[in-house]
């Protein structure tokens, strides 16, 4: 790549250190994805290496990568004079990635369908590159209970010769809500010294941390904006993720779904259930982790406009005074009662609390 592009040259530390587990969080507009899939590139033509590009699901694959991988691979034949017929992206039915001249090199697959490609390696992945690993609690994605799981799985699947190094392991994403378990040995580190390292990211420093596991994350805000009601910022209001990517694990409020929790009532298409414990927490009513599903069609309803009564597909609706709901739900949570299981459930409670969007 061009020694002027300052995108690649940014992450050069990154891809050049030697962590087996990379964890890149940085904000919209770096050229971390596009750095990294122009790396992969260079990496299979010059080294023969085998890769696998991870999503969750089919769909951000198809919607999220396509197109951007079609941009790359045409940049990075213009840039390294390679005939375009040699770096082909194929997509079928089942092999979805690119071949370099005629061998499938870099595979893209689902997460929860990571078994269909299977087949298709022919020797050890060098690397597995998670993109969007954080889930944008505004995409309506979500994280799944067995999603550990699923990634160690995939690791040993591609670890076809066991004499070679286990597949390294990358993360890339945006600095959503941080509370995944795979951030979990860097918690310790950020606590210890938030306030520093908050004046460090608004400073628009590259931050690296590196944890006793040898684990490297990477940190980034390339926007200069400093307050949140002066953020300018197209997409999303970036002060407002990276305040929430640093807040403290318990003021995230995030929780598991509890099962054996008693179901109250249905608001705004979220389930508030209160646990054997005591506190209180929402999860969206479509979520895959709710396991008494048969019931929810006998929970009421509370509406607090017409919109809402009509749109109901609960058996029981009851009206409530939207000054009455959001004061109880208020003092939920400034006591500590109130949690949500899922991002979805918090976006819209918070909202409506008028807590921000999340």
């Amino acid at each position: 790549m061009s020694s002027k592009d300052k995108r690649y040259l940014r992450l050069l530390p990154i891809f050049q250190h030697s962590a087996k587990v990379k964890i890149i969080i940085w904000g919209r507009g770096s050229g971390k994805s596009f750095s990294t899939k122009y790396r992969i590139l260079e990496q299979i033509e010059k080294e023969n290496h085998e890769f696998i590009w991870l999503r969750r699901q089919f769909d951000s694959i198809r919607t999220g990568s396509l197109e951007s991988w079609k941009r790359v691979i045409a940049k990075y034949c213009q840039d390294n004079e390679v005939k375009e017929k040699d770096m082909e992206l194929v997509w079928d039915a089942i092999t979805r990635g690119v071949k370099y001249n005629g061998t499938m090199k870099c595979f893209m697959i689902e997460l929860f369908s990571s078994y269909k490609a299977r087949e298709n390696y022919t020797q050890t992945i060098k690397e597995i590159i998670f993109d969007e690993a954080i889930v944008n609690p505004k995409s309506g994605e979500e994280y799944l209970k067995d999603e550990e799981d699923k990634i160690k799985e995939l690791i040993g699947s591609a670890w076809r010769e066991r004499e070679q190094p286990a597949p390294k392991l990358t993360y890339i994403a945006n600095p959503y809500d941080r509370f995944r378990p795979f951030m979990a040995n860097f918690l310790p580190i950020i606590r210890k010294q938030l306030n520093k390292l908050k004046e460090r990211i608004f400073a628009n420093e590259i931050i690296y941390l590196e944890n006793e596991q040898g684990e490297l994350l990477s940190l980034y805000k390339p926007t200069k904006c400093l307050k949140e009601q002066e953020c300018k910022c197209i997409d999303e209001n970036c002060v407002n993720m990276w305040n929430n990517f640093f807040a403290r694990e318990e003021d995230l409020k995030m929780c598991q779904f509890i099962n054996g929790s008693l179901a109250k009532y249905v608001f705004n298409n979220c389930i508030l259930y209160q646990t054997k414990k005591g506190f209180l927490f929402f999860i969206s009513k479509d979520s895959k982790e709710i396991s008494n599903r048969e019931e929810i069609k006998n929970i009421t309803e509370y509406y607090i406009n017409n919109e809402q009564r009509r749109d109901s597909q609960q058996l029981t609706k009851f009206p409530i005074e939207e000054s009455y709901l959001k004061e109880e739900l208020l003092w939920y949570w400034e006591t500590n009662q109130l949690y949500f299981a899922d991002s979805q459930s918090k976006e819209i409670i918070m909202e409506f609390m008028g807590k921000g969007k999340v």
